[in-house]
């Protein structure tokens, strides 16, 4: 039931399936840890940047998308 939910869900493309299941078995990093550890590797920028980019990330980034695996955005 679930293998037929998912093929449907990728449109009837078997390896589009294929790909969003080994996603969610290889979850890997969040969009958030992913962004948050970009913000605090900037060199070129001070806090009040690293500030201001938190909050860009907050809203309205994180409540969509934060959560979710990167490989299964992509």
């Amino acid at each position: 039931m679930v293998v037929r939910q998912l093929i449907e869900a990728a449109g009837g493309h078997a390896l589009e399936a294929a790909r969003i299941a080994d996603a969610v078995r290889h979850r890997g990093p969040s969009v958030d840890d992913v962004i948050a550890e970009h913000i605090e590797l900037l060199t070129p920028v001070g806090a009040d940047i690293r500030h201001h980019y938190r909050q860009q990330l907050a809203s309205p980034i994180s409540p969509v998308l934060g959560p979710h695996s990167v490989k299964t955005i992509g």
